[in-house]
């Protein structure tokens, strides 16, 4: 991309990193809110009579489904990704886009963001009973992704605001935050008793976690500790000698 190389972001750039923001916003505010029953594969009989309708096709009604709205959402995606990598930046660039190796790249992440776009709308959103990703099992795999997750700055703030702005509810945000509070600590206390509960009854703790746990927070405390000491003495491999030179005095 054009000035990369430079000590800052171009207009372009800042445009783009906007635009994904309010994308993943949109993803998630479409995802929460998802109604697609003329997409689902619910028996006939619960399904609303959307296409045979006395009426016709009713464009309000099928803008209701989030599907729907996702569809134009990425038609114009779709549209605006192709003129952007196929035509402008080639222009501006002055190279091929077959020349360009990261734009190449560039291009088939986004093929690939298309394909299971495409898919998700073909097969509609998951109509059970919401429930986060990394909080349906407690293996170790998803406690330390949810950990991760919950490690990411702004991350699980922007997931909850969002979930709480589309969500019908009479708590307010502050009340929100501390709903999901209660369900995140719920968690970790599940994969705590599951853990336990693996263990054999007054087994042991072993060697090995009382080193690696329990030494090393240890060793850790001491060096937060000391650390300002260490960092002005002549252990620290960066520190350089300033011995003075000369001195003046003026009275």
């Amino acid at each position: 991309m054009p000035n990369f190389d430079l000590d800052h972001f171009s207009t372009g750039q800042v445009f783009i990193l906007f635009s994904l923001m309010l994308l993943m916003m949109n993803e998630r505010m479409l995802y929460r809110t998802r109604t697609n029953k003329k997409w689902s594969n619910e028996p006939q009989s619960n399904m609303p009579d959307i296409e045979n309708s006395a009426s016709g096709f009713d464009f309000w009604e099928a803008a209701n489904h989030t599907l729907m709205l996702k569809m134009v959402v990425y038609v114009i995606l779709a549209i605006a990704i192709h003129f952007y990598v196929g035509f402008y930046l080639p222009i501006t660039q002055g190279i091929k886009l077959s020349t360009n190796g990261s734009l190449v790249f560039y291009y088939l992440l986004w093929v690939v963001h298309f394909v299971y776009a495409a898919l998700q709308i073909k097969h509609g959103y998951p109509q059970a009973p919401y429930k986060q990703t990394f909080m349906r099992d407690t293996s170790p795999m998803k406690v330390h992704l949810f950990r991760l997750y919950r490690g990411l700055p702004f991350l699980w703030e922007m997931k909850v605001i969002i979930d709480w702005t589309v969500t019908n509810t009479c708590l307010d945000l502050f009340q929100w935050f501390r709903l999901d509070d209660a369900f995140n600590y719920t968690y970790f206390n599940k994969y705590q008793s599951d853990q336990r509960a693996d263990r054999g009854e007054f087994e042991q703790r072993s060697f090995l976690e009382k080193c690696t746990v329990g030494f090393c927070f240890a060793f850790g405390i001491i060096l937060l500790i000391l650390c300002p000491v260490l960092l002005f003495s002549g252990i620290n491999p960066i520190a350089v000698e300033n011995p003075i030179d000369s001195g003046a005095l003026t009275i």
